[in-house]
């Protein structure tokens, strides 16, 4: 049962992209890149002609009489080659405001096409089938920030391959992956579940629903009652619409789950839904309200952070401004020919008000640049009247380490570029009475 998407189905599915509110799910069907799977590799070595279904060849992988180090191992080298890689496919859906990505597929596509913007910083997590819910690179699941458009959050539902033994790969680690969703759900981030419980529309490509399993992992991830609220559109290909009993399928999803079945192709559907998407946003363009221009006597505030949060921290930076606050950047605000250091030695002792610390997990213990930075706001804050707040540190991206010689100082935390309404009016208090100071000093003076 496929059909065509008329002009109601894309401007429902753009406007939910724009609100925030679809998640994105991206199957093993969506992971192909230059007609390279690993379920093709793995055929190829059983001889088999069943190269669409990755549980049933690596299943058969296992039963041939290799172990499961050697169906691990064949995994990882095969992800791993592709680790860096990304395609047009995926950039076009990273150029849309996503805030969630789930996968089933343990490739990092998504989350390089996600990096490859300037706008954007992802973070990858992955349910590990026998450790629970880990961090990609490491770290721990409480660093876990809240998925933005800016932090969009790339999960791996089915492992990475950065663990093996994270992997879901056989039919029997299925079985086993259910039962520990089924059994204890609980651990899986619950800002992932709140998003997927909230949705109003769910965006499937190549999730694979011809398999039953499907069905349990959607009942567990979607809470009872959610889909009332839903309007979900999912992406099949060949193998699905050939099956003969496809239509029941997809009549049963439409009835439980209100999803909608297409036939599209997954490359022409991504640059398509993309291309409605930036024109919709070019024709409400005129109509968004400018930047509202920065009081008189606004705070300055300096920004110090990793080279790698820029896209993230110029989002925070625009949002501080929304409140009334204005920053500085030094990449932003350095000339060409500059020289950096007696310009910031300039700023941070003469023109800002406040120095922020933005500490993510990008930034490397001793990191010059910021080192020298956080350095300088010290020795500033060593001059000020007693009680007088200067350096404000932050937990930024779900990071929750601390510098050692700002243990004395309380931590804001920022864990994502929309979620600065507690360092706002941190910056904004101490603002407020260090106006009021001035002023009282004003009237004695006089």
């Amino acid at each position: 049962m496929s059909r065509e998407l008329t002009s109601t189905d894309w401007r429902r599915l753009t406007h939910s992209i724009r609100a925030g509110e679809c998640v994105l799910f991206l199957g093993p069907d969506a992971s192909c890149l230059d007609g390279r799977t690993l379920v093709a590799s793995l055929v190829a070595e059983l001889d088999g002609d069943r190269d669409s279904d990755l549980h049933w060849a690596a299943q058969t992988f296992a039963e041939k009489g290799y172990d499961q180090f050697d169906l691990i191992d064949k995994a990882q080298n095969f992800y791993q080659a592709l680790d860096h890689r990304t395609s047009d496919f995926h950039r076009d859906l990273a150029a849309l405001p996503f805030h969630l990505c789930v996968q089933t597929s343990p490739d990092r596509f998504m989350a390089n096409a996600f990096a490859d913007r300037r706008d954007k910083v992802p973070t990858e997590a992955y349910f590990h089938l026998r450790g629970g819910v880990r961090l990609i690179g490491g770290g721990s699941l409480g660093a876990l920030p809240e998925p933005s458009a800016a932090c969009p959050l790339v999960f791996g539902l089915h492992g990475s391959a950065e663990n093996g033994d994270s992997l879901v790969l056989t039919e029997n680690d299925v079985l086993a992956f259910i039962v520990r969703l089924v059994r204890d759900k609980v651990i899986l981030p619950p800002n992932l579940l709140r998003l997927i419980k909230q949705a109003k529309t769910l965006l499937f490509i190549g999730f694979g629903f011809h398999s039953w399993y499907q069905r349990l992992i959607l009942y567990v991830l979607r809470g009872v009652d959610s889909h009332k609220h839903w309007n979900s559109l999912a992406l099949e290909g060949s193998r699905f619409f050939s099956l003969p009993d496809h239509q029941q399928t997809a009549t049963y999803y439409d009835k439980e789950h209100r999803i909608s079945f297409s036939h599209l192709s997954f490359t022409e559907f991504a640059r398509e839904l993309r291309q409605r998407y930036e024109v919709q946003a070019a024709e409400r363009a005129p109509d968004t309200p400018s930047l509202t221009p920065l009081p008189p006597g606004a705070p300055n505030v300096f920004l110090s952070y990793s080279r790698e949060d820029e896209p993230a921290v110029t989002a925070l930076s625009a949002q501080l401004r929304t409140r009334g606050i204005d920053t500085w950047q030094d990449l932003d605000q350095l000339r060409g020919g500059e020289d950096w250091r007696k310009r910031v030695v300039h700023v941070v002792e003469q023109v800002v008000d406040y120095v922020v610390l933005l500490h993510s997990q990008h930034l490397e213990p001793g990191e010059s640049w910021v080192r020298y930075e956080v350095n300088l706001a010290i020795e500033r804050s060593r001059k000020l009247p007693p009680n007088s707040v200067f350096l404000i540190p932050c937990h930024f991206l779900g990071c929750r380490q601390r510098e050692d010689d700002l243990e004395h100082l309380h931590y804001v935390t920022v864990d994502s570029p929309d979620d600065c309404a507690t360092l706002a009016e941190v910056i904004l208090e101490h603002w407020r009475k260090k106006m009021a100071m001035r002023r009282e000093e004003q009237v004695i003076n006089d």
